[in-house]
């Protein structure tokens, strides 16, 4: 099984600093392009103005239960009502 850091999981080539070639997009070299499930979703929160909303960050930890349980629907609805639990806390 892979390491984990605080995004998620650390392949091996993350790991050892190995990077694939990229093409080249000129002056797009000074976009900071994510490259992990959470930075990824934070990128997106930005984009769509919900990163100052802080359930979404209790939404994202979720996921970490939720995606292996997707598998098993009485496990998947447990936690599904977990975060609701949670999420009820914050204003809309």
């Amino acid at each position: 099984e892979p390491e984990s850091d605080d995004n998620g999981p650390v392949t091996a080539s993350e790991k050892s600093g190995e990077r694939k070639p990229r093409k080249s997009l000129g002056n797009a070299g000074s976009v900071h392009v994510p490259r992990s499930f959470h930075d990824m979703v934070l990128f997106n929160a930005s984009v769509m103005n919900m990163s100052e909303n802080l359930w979404f960050e209790e939404m994202l930890q979720s996921l970490r239960a939720l995606v292996p349980n997707s598998g098993n629907i009485s496990r998947l609805q447990e936690e599904c009502d977990l975060l609701c639990l949670a999420l009820v806390h914050y204003e809309q």
